[in-house]
This record gives structure tokens, C-alpha cells and sequence, in this order.
């Protein structure tokens, strides 16, 4: 399943991208949100979200000012920007910020869809593939650690002691 939030101030925008995300991949759950600045709000009282698309319509909605808080907060999760119409300035702007991705609206509205659902899972995906690399790393990291504490020389010669001291005979 991939839960997603849309952010934008076109109410027409997020009625298409909740209807036809949902018919077009059964596995997507959007979560609209108009008001940009009920983000945490939001967040705090949905359910778990797994990246977001965002509308880049200044000066309603500059969705590289809710991409930056998002970092700020050290949200990494993935962020989609999309605009009406093609600019090279936005997608530069998004690629020097390391955004996952640009879509923009000028297509076939059954294109364009397709092209996010897509997109969101792709994102998502990796996402989710670099969380769980980093979790296993850190276990590998505790696992070797604990290894190394029951090898260390110390660690063998006082286990040695203690069962040496220990009356003939007897067990542990």
C-alpha cells in the first residue's frame, strides 16, 4: 500500500488526483490537503504517510518552501512537484534540491495519471528499500559488536576463570 498526501489549493486538481490515482492503482491511498500550512497537523492525526505530491503554484502553494521544511524536520520521505506548465527553471531548481520528482500537467489527463502513479511508486519503493538497508546495517553493525565483545581476550580468559574455579564435578 502507498499512502500518499497531494497538497494543493486546486480543489479540481485534488478531486482528478484522488479519483483517478485510486482507480489506477488499487494499492494508492491519497490524502488531499488544501491548506499547506496543516502539514503536521495533518500528519500527526492520519494515518502513516509514504511521500508527498505537491503543487508548485506560487504564491499559493511554493512547494520548495514545504519541500525544505520537510528537510528541515528530517523528513526524507519522497516529494513529487507538479506544475501546470513546463519550466526549465522549476525542474533545475528540483533536481539541484535532490526532489525525487517533476510531473507536469499539460498531458492527457489519462497520461498524466499514469505517469504519477508511476512515479509514486517508484519513489515509494526506493524509499522504503533505503529504510530498510539502513535498519539492517545498524543490526549488522550491533551483531558485529556483540560478536567482537564474547571474542576479545578478556572476555575468554575470565570465562575461563570462572569455569575453572568452579569445584570438579559440578555444573553450571
Amino acid at each position: 500500500m502507498y499512502r500518499v498526501m497531494i497538497i494543493s489549493r486546486d480543489a479540481e486538481f485534488l478531486s482528478q488526483a484522488n479519483m483517478y490515482l485510486c482507480r489506477m492503482n488499487a494499492d494508492i491511498r491519497v490524502i488531499t490537503l488544501s491548506d499547506p500550512s496543516k502539514i503536521e497537523e495533518t500528519l500527526e492525526t492520519s494515518l502513516p504517510v509514504d511521500g508527498f505530491v505537491c503543487d508548485h503554484n506560487p504564491p499559493k502553494t511554493d512547494a520548495f518552501e514545504i519541500f525544505q521544511a520537510r528537510v528541515k524536520k528530517k523528513d526524507f520521505r519522497p516529494f513529487i512537484i507538479t506544475t501546470s506548465k513546463e519550466d526549465e527553471t522549476i525542474i533545475s531548481r528540483a533536481y539541484e534540491q535532490k526532489i525525487d520528482y517533476v510531473v507536469v500537467r499539460d498531458r492527457p489527463i489519462m497520461n498524466l495519471y499514469l505517469d504519477f502513479t508511476s512515479k509514486i511508486v517508484v519513489a515509494v519503493e526506493a524509499w522504503r528499500i533505503k529504510r530498510e538497508r539502513e535498519v539492517n546495517e545498524r543490526r549488522l553493525k550491533a551483531l558485529v559488536r556483540v560478536a567482537s565483545m564474547h571474542n576479545s581476550p578478556s572476555t575468554r580468559s575470565s570465562s575461563m576463570f570462572w569455569r575453572s574455579s568452579l569445584p570438579s564435578g559440578s555444573k553450571r
